[in-house]
């Protein structure tokens, strides 16, 4: 018996503190974007650690899984994502840029798949309050840096601090900094519901300070997020936890069925935006007279339209990781787009098999027996493909957590029982 408790003690242990750690290195803003990873000059040495952690917690996934024989259906979607960029950098001639984009990138991406997956596996309580608890201080430092420096600092191409277009902040840009509250939320809300809690105090303020943050720096797409969040926030205080099984099991195919067609009206709202001049025009209207921005909205048209050129080019596997949509004002711009961003790196081949790690997903959260938590990770995904519409975070580890969590739903849940049959 003490040997069990030990030996449960030192796995809970090191969940803690692997997502701890990896959720430094993962969302450590870095030489790009971030003022720590460009000021600090530790950005690429941050950027070493996390490729060595990332190996490390794919080798410890593969030993948990092979003991447990448990699935692995998500992870190989992401894996076939990576043999894909490969194929279209060989086709490509970018053999170099692509074996650095997959060891940067790709890499730490998978290593973030693994990670929240590991955690799962083993104690999920430690893994969302080690990960929630860095993202909350990050923000909470954001905040008030932001206030300090109102208008942030400027970055130039070599990513030195100077007079430059786009201002950053400690996160990164408005739209980058929209990745760590809107990866916070999501946790405030699987927390909440898989150990049956109220929101507390700290939580509301975390909500609030987004408000806040995304206010203060004009950030549309940060408020597009605050209003889709907060509307699931409001949802989660007011729903009803169904635990029956039976009644779940019937309704995942309703469930599977809906979820599908959320998916696939997204998908042709960003196909209108990109390709109807009309949607377009509305859509700069609207984003003029709410946030006077529409100069916005035209810099990302020139960039689809660039991006799409070249789609057409080369439309199986995409013209490589390093290729870039389009130049803008001597500024090379990536598509600003999550489909146009994984179909000019991809091609259609890569666009199916994001679609599929999509669809694995939500078909998993389906038969999820928790309908708050269905609800809940699935209206997040939804926020998730409708922010992608002007910005890419399909292929961004800092957005991706959703992907797990919603491919896992079960196990969260099972877990769930079992503390609150423990706590009983």
């Amino acid at each position: 018996m003490n040997t069990e408790i030990r030996t449960i003690a030192i796995s809970i242990n090191k969940v803690a503190l692997v997502s701890f750690w990896g959720t430094i290195l993962f969302f450590f803003p870095d030489s790009t974007y971030g003022m720590p990873g460009a000021i600090w000059q530790v950005g690429r040495f941050v950027d070493y650690l996390t490729i060595l952690f990332s190996f490390y917690i794919i080798t410890e996934y593969y030993i948990l899984t092979r003991r447990g024989k448990r699935q692995q259906g998500l992870l190989w979607g992401f894996v076939a994502l990576a043999v894909v960029f490969v194929l279209s950098g060989v086709v490509n001639w970018k053999i170099v840029e692509t074996f650095r984009y997959i060891l940067g990138k790709t890499i730490p991406m998978i290593g973030m798949v693994c990670m929240v997956e590991c955690g799962i596996i083993r104690d999920p309580k430690a893994l969302i309050d080690g990960i929630y608890t860095n993202l909350y201080i990050l923000c909470i430092f954001n905040f008030v840096l932001t206030f300090i420096y109102p208008d942030g600092l400027y970055r130039n191409m070599n990513y030195t601090w100077s007079a430059f277009s786009e201002s950053v902040y400690f996160l990164g840009t408005k739209n980058t900094m929209t990745g760590y509250y809107y990866t916070a939320i999501v946790l405030i809300g699987v927390k909440a519901i898989i150990f049956n809690k109220r929101l507390g105090i700290m939580e509301y303020l975390f909500i609030i300070l987004f408000w806040f943050e995304m206010l203060h720096v004009r950030c549309t797409l940060g408020i597009a997020c605050c209003v889709m969040m907060t509307t699931l926030v409001a949802l989660l205080l007011t729903g009803r936890k169904l635990t029956s099984r039976k009644n779940a099991y019937v309704n995942s195919g309703n469930k599977r069925m809906l979820m599908k067609m959320a998916y696939v009206v997204i998908m042709l709202f960003q196909l209108l935006l990109l390709f109807s001049e009309a949607i377009i025009s509305k859509f700069s209207d609207v984003v003029q007279k709410y946030f006077k921005k529409a100069h916005s909205v035209n810099v990302r048209q020139v960039i689809w339209n660039g991006a799409i050129r070249q789609i057409v080019e080369s439309p199986i596997l995409g013209k490589s990781v390093s290729s870039v949509a389009s130049t803008y004002l001597n500024v090379p711009w990536y598509a600003h787009n999550g489909y146009l961003d994984v179909a000019l790196k991809a091609g259609i081949i890569g666009i199916i098999v994001m679609m599929i790690i999509h669809i694995l997903s939500m078909d998993s959260l389906s038969y999820c027996t928790d309908e708050r938590l269905t609800l809940w990770c699935f209206g997040a995904f939804a926020t998730l493909m409708i922010m992608s519409s002007i910005e890419g975070p399909f292929l961004s580890y800092k957005y991706i957590i959703i992907l797990p969590l919603m491919y896992h739903a079960n196990t969260l849940v099972d877990y769930s029982k079992k503390t609150l049959i423990g706590v009983c």
